[in-house]
C-alpha cells in the first residue's frame, strides 16, 4: 500500500514538473523566434505573430518536446527498479 501512495505522489509531482517544464520550453522557443524575427525585420514589423505561430507549430514534433516526456518515464522506472531490488534480491 505504501508503494501505491508513493507512486501517486510521484505522479502528482511529475505532472506539476512536466507542466512547468513544457511552459518554460514553449516560452523560451517563442522568445527565440521573436528575437530571430526582430533581427531580420526590425521591431514592430507586421507578421511577427504569424512567424511565431508557424515556428511553434513544429515545436510539438521536436526533440525537446519529446524528451520532456521522460519526466514521467525515468522516475517511475527508478521506483520500479528500487522496489524490485529491495523485495526480490
Amino acid at each position: 500500500m505504501a508503494v501505491i501512495r508513493l507512486w501517486l505522489v510521484l505522479l502528482a509531482l511529475e505532472a506539476v514538473f512536466f507542466v512547468a517544464l513544457r511552459l518554460y520550453l514553449r516560452l523560451r522557443r517563442a522568445e527565440r523566434l521573436r528575437d530571430r524575427w526582430r533581427e531580420g525585420h526590425g521591431r514592430g514589423a507586421a507578421g511577427e505573430d504569424a512567424f511565431v505561430a508557424r515556428g511553434m507549430a513544429g515545436f510539438e514534433k521536436g526533440l525537446r518536446a519529446r524528451l520532456s516526456f521522460l519526466v514521467f518515464v525515468l522516475p517511475n522506472l527508478a521506483v520500479l527498479v528500487i522496489v524490485y531490488l529491495v523485495n526480490w534480491h
